[in-house]
């Protein structure tokens, strides 16, 4: 008997201990938070170069950001947008320092400092977000080629690209530029990317445009890229307040979070400034030739979520993930029931949602996911909405701004992209 209850008492002492158990749920969370920072720095050459990019304002740390995440066998490779002066390197992989007397993970720059240096248009300019294929363990990196477009002086310093690295070598090995005809040099905003399998290989590359609200294609293939455009890419009046813990916010994002069903035959997309979610077969984006009254009867709203959302993600088992804004949470459609009971995937509307994860205070405006070839999800928590109204604290009185979490999907679940060189051979 006092064995029986030294466990219960360790039992319940864990449960009221773990940070990570979602109090307002009621039950043990699958999300882990694997990595908090109060402000974002960098794995430094030395000291002398760090103070340097201070003193000449290449480094304003309360200009720096986490946002796009992807994570390939454990290494963690994140973005920093510049939005704002002072972001010395904007692909990054992070690292923790704890051998060396550092407490909280830095970010090295991915490839390089060099492959990061603003100005030098072969470089890395702005990324938001990349994809990594994990049948070729391929990174596919898109970059505005523009920096500061949250201030009211952007610079338009190159143009707009897309960058394939090998991961296994960290080496590029393939790079397109877009025609500003497709993706502008002064006005982009390309904002998030997937990738469509066709016959065992990548075939075509779909990337939001949120500034000028384009579903841009990069056909692979034939290395050509065009665009749709569609009013369901466009803000909603309704969506432009955001309220997140009692502070509002106005934005007017355009198309931003993209997914892509783990048969390739549909893309989802919705804004930021949104309460809806849109379908688009891929069939007509990867025709060329589709004219406008295509497009028109072609996407299709499948319904209405209840808050602003960010970033989408797709499993290989049809469940599609998001952001619920307002509340704090991620949140979990299964498209492949709500497909059977509807006759088909073509057919199927936001019906069997469920909230998955929440944490009032750390998962403050989820913005990116990725799904490991572990069947892990993976989501960067940023207080974005603070970012943009400058009332970010990165003195430590208020604790952490960003947060990296890990929530373990059902067995068998993995990315969308898992054995499609195989699944999708003729």
């Amino acid at each position: 008997m006092t064995h029986i209850m030294f466990l219960f008492f360790i039992l319940n002492l864990l449960q009221y201990s773990n940070p990570q158990i979602d109090k307002t749920l009621g039950y043990r969370s699958r999300g882990e938070l694997e990595y908090q920072m109060t402000k974002i720095d960098y794995d430094w050459p030395d000291e002398k170069i760090r103070q340097d990019f201070i003193n000449n304002n290449s480094y304003i740390a309360v200009n720096n950001i986490i946002s796009g995440i992807k994570v390939w066998r454990r290494k963690i490779f994140v973005t920093v947008p510049r939005w704002r002066p002072g972001v010395p390197s904007s692909l990054n992989r992070l690292v923790s320092f704890y051998g060396r007397g550092q407490s909280t993970p830095h970010l090295t720059p991915f490839p390089s400092w060099e492959a990061n240096r603003i100005g030098k248009c072969s470089a890395l300019q702005y990324v938001q977000s990349m994809e990594i294929d994990p049948n070729t363990n391929y990174m596919w990196v898109i970059d505005t080629g523009r920096l500061d477009i949250f201030t009211e002086n952007p610079r338009n310093l190159c143009p707009a690209k897309l960058v394939i690295f090998d991961l296994q070598t960290e080496q590029e090995i393939d790079r397109y530029v877009f025609p500003n005809n497709v993706v502008s040099g002064s006005s982009n905003f390309l904002n998030d990317i997937v990738l469509d399998y066709v016959n065992g290989s990548v075939a075509y590359a779909y990337m939001t445009d949120t500034y000028d609200s384009k579903l841009i294609v990069f056909d692979y293939i034939n290395r050509e890229s065009y665009f749709i455009s569609h009013a369901s890419m466009l803000a909603d009046e309704e969506g432009r307040s955001l309220t997140i813990n009692g502070l509002t916010t106005k934005i007017s994002s355009n198309i931003n979070g993209i997914a892509i069903a783990s048969n390739f035959q549909y893309v989802y997309f919705t804004s930021v400034a949104s309460f809806n979610t849109y379908q688009v077969p891929t069939s007509l984006l990867r025709n060329k030739s589709s004219n406008a009254q295509d497009i028109d009867a072609s996407i299709r709203n499948i319904g209405r979520r209840k808050s602003q959302t960010s970033g989408l993600a797709y499993s290989s088992k049809d469940k599609m993930y998001f952001t619920s804004l307002t509340t704090n949470a991620v949140f979990q459609w299964d498209a492949r029931l709500d497909a059977i009971s509807a006759g088909g995937f073509r057919y199927a509307t936001l019906q069997s949602v469920r909230q998955v994860a929440r944490n009032d205070t750390k998962m403050v405006f989820v913005d990116s996911f990725c799904i490991d070839e572990n069947g892990d999800l993976w989501f960067t928590a940023n207080r974005l909405h603070e970012y943009l109204l400058n009332t970010i604290d990165i003195s430590r009185r208020n604790g952490t701004n960003f947060h990296i979490w890990r929530y373990t999907l059902q067995p068998g679940e993995k990315n969308y992209l898992h054995n499609a060189n195989r699944r999708t051979r003729l």
